[in-house]
């Protein structure tokens, strides 16, 4: 839940995002908590990634990051032991500028069996509609003491296919806080709503349109843009094969996510395949 209004996330960053984008975070963060009183701003996805809509194949447990670590790590990590490793090889996938902002000098990964617990009270009702499909079970974010925790399950298959785009929920919903209302709020939200209605439209042409629970999650369009904004985060930086789906099967939100330094992907940075 959210102490206060989930209006999405505004961001500053043109073309210098990797100089500016730690402090943007750290003062959304400073600004967010001191709104909240005794509750912890939290968030959760466990949405299908986007090349799960490019047709009527079954749910696919998308495997993301390098086979194994490549230097970024969260400040800390809480895990079984047999699981660490996929942890931070998952967590290689994450674009460095996000690192830097959402995780580098602070951030947790906590992997418990708790987790559906945890994250149980941690959704709108909207993204309820989404969760566990695939048989994934949900993760979440959320705040503690302004330090980011990205919540996941004890499953390899779980962390694999949900860490980054948890990532990118608290890009999509944190920044906006900090910049509602201002310049660069209303900059980031224009760019948001841009790449949700180029994803609409790629789904127009090639669905003919969006199936009915994508059609109730967009009459929220604070949830509806964070869900196409994570998803495409995760859809880009997760692994090749998702990245080329990504752009075959939605080509119009595709080029809104990555064309240009203005761009979304101009912000975050490289994939680690590249």
């Amino acid at each position: 839940m959210w102490c206060i209004g989930r209006k999405n996330l505004k961001n500053p960053l043109k073309g210098h995002a990797m100089k500016i984008l730690s402090a943007t975070v750290l003062l959304t963060f400073t600004l967010f908590g001191a709104s909240c009183n005794k509750e912890v701003a939290d968030s959760t996805s466990s949405l299908k990634t986007l090349d799960n809509f490019a047709g009527n194949e079954n749910f696919k447990i998308n495997i993301c990051g390098p086979s194994s670590s490549k230097g970024k790590a969260p400040h800390k990590l809480t895990a079984p032991s047999k699981l660490k490793s996929a942890v931070l090889s998952t967590y290689g996938a994450m674009p460095a500028n996000l690192h830097k902002a959402v995780m580098g000098s602070s951030g947790e990964v906590r992997v418990s069996s708790a987790s559906d617990k945890i994250c149980a009270n941690a959704m709108t009702n909207s993204e309820k509609e989404f969760s566990g499909q695939g048989g994934v079970a949900p993760g979440c974010w959320k705040l503690e003491n302004k330090k980011v925790v990205l919540v996941l399950p004890e499953s390899e298959k779980a962390i694999r296919h949900g860490m980054l785009r948890l990532a990118g929920y608290v890009y999509s919903q944190v920044l906006s806080q900090a910049y509602k209302g201002k310049k660069n709020g209303i900059e980031f939200d224009k760019r948001r709503s841009l790449l949700a209605e180029a994803f609409k439209e790629d789904l127009k042409i090639k669905q003919k349109g969006m199936s009915p629970k994508l059609t109730k999650l967009a009459q929220s369009k604070n949830d509806f843009g964070n869900f196409v904004l994570a998803e495409s985060i995760d859809s880009y930086y997760c692994n090749p094969e998702t990245k080329a789906s990504f752009q075959k099967n939605f080509p119009r939100a595709y080029q809104s996510f990555s064309n240009g330094l203005n761009s979304f992907k101009g912000d975050l940075g490289k994939t680690y395949f590249e």
